[in-house]
């Protein structure tokens, strides 16, 4: 069930950006192997991560794509990041 999302203190990149690292943290994706996916520098991706550059609508559907996810979960509208029937850990795997 999502919740919705809440009025936050933080700019929704920055948002974005938190959620987008923490999966690939957790999928062990480094910024190096994951910028090219997205057609980025690693430099830029870092930008985006920290919230310092913002996320497009195209962006955020892509990074949620390569990472098995939603947009919802990326903006913060469900704290599930498992997209309807499938599991987590679905999405792109580490390389290697």
């Amino acid at each position: 069930m999502s919740t919705q999302r809440q009025e936050q203190d933080e700019p929704l990149d920055v948002l974005v950006g938190q959620r987008v690292h923490q999966l690939m943290w957790s999928r062990r994706i480094s910024q190096t192997d994951f910028a090219p996916r997205l057609g980025f520098q690693q430099s830029s991706l870092s930008k985006k991560l920290r919230g310092t550059r913002g996320w497009s609508l195209d962006e955020t559907a892509a990074a949620a794509r390569a990472l098995g996810t939603t947009v919802a979960f990326l903006i913060g509208e469900t704290d599930d990041p498992a997209p309807r029937g499938r599991q987590e850990g679905d999405g792109m795997e580490p390389a290697g």
